[in-house]
């Protein structure tokens, strides 16, 4: 008899554990959570680009998927997740990149979206005083000072069909907002150039246009971007970083 009690006690024993490892595997306390690692926004990508994603889960990862402009471009069922993305399938230009997450049981998460530039076909240009600088509003400005920011570079031996430009800055912490106008185009700035670009949205960081007027832009053309605020008086001694990039199009 204690042999058959023994049998029934492990036998039982046995059954609950299997019913308790069933549970934990259908069990689901979390969502997933993704993080897209070397994606910053307005970066230039062309090519093949192994975009790195951090994907976790209490479940177990099923499947992280890399959407470009709402459409699967690419995915990865495999640890450390890493995404081999072919940009060459993408519109040349700004896209809209996401991370997508889905676990074993079904439960997803995504990236927040981040803007890049493909570049295929393009390229970044170099420019004159390099993309970053400051705009300066000095405590005395009366309106009369000059207080714009130029930058110019060439289209190229073989000039450009399109250019792509964005502007982004940071608000100094605790200042009001900044009304930062952009232009784009050909000549030595918009006083003596043509503006074939000018921005509506003063106070939205980052600017982004992009400008391919019909012909596209000649041979080793001088072209420009021109950025200057519109309430400069609101920040009398002020100064604000920016950052602008250009990018020519074959």
């Amino acid at each position: 008899m204690s042999v058959i009690r023994a049998l029934l006690v492990s036998t039982v024993f046995c059954l609950v554990g299997l019913l308790s490892a069933c549970d934990e595997e259908v069990e689901d306390l979390e969502n997933p959570a993704i993080a897209i690692d070397n994606l910053a926004a307005y970066q230039p990508v062309d090519g093949t680009f192994d975009v790195a994603v951090t994907a976790t889960d209490d479940v177990g990862v099923d499947i992280v998927e890399l959407l470009v402009d709402g459409e699967v471009a690419a995915s990865s069922a495999e640890e450390p997740f890493g995404i081999a993305w072919d940009t060459t399938t993408a519109p040349s230009g700004i896209v809209e990149v996401v991370a997508r997450v889905t676990d074993g049981a079904g439960k997803t998460a995504e990236t927040a979206p981040v803007r890049v530039v493909v570049v295929n076909g393009g390229g970044e240009s170099e420019l004159d005083e390099g993309s970053e600088g400051q705009i300066v509003i000095p405590e005395d400005y009366n309106g009369l000072q000059e207080i714009d920011v130029k930058h110019h570079w060439t289209s190229g031996a073989d000039g450009a069909s399109r250019v792509i430009s964005v502007l982004q800055w940071e608000i100094p912490e605790g200042d009001d907002p900044w009304e930062i106008r952009l232009d784009v185009g050909t000549g030595f700035c918009p006083h003596s150039g043509t503006s074939y670009a000018t921005s509506e949205d003063f106070d939205a960081s980052p600017i982004e246009f992009d400008v391919a007027p019909e012909g596209g832009f000649p041979a080793d053309t001088q072209l420009f971007v021109h950025l200057t605020t519109v309430n400069a008086f609101d920040h009398l001694g002020g100064t604000l970083p920016f950052n602008v990039r250009v990018y020519n199009f074959d």
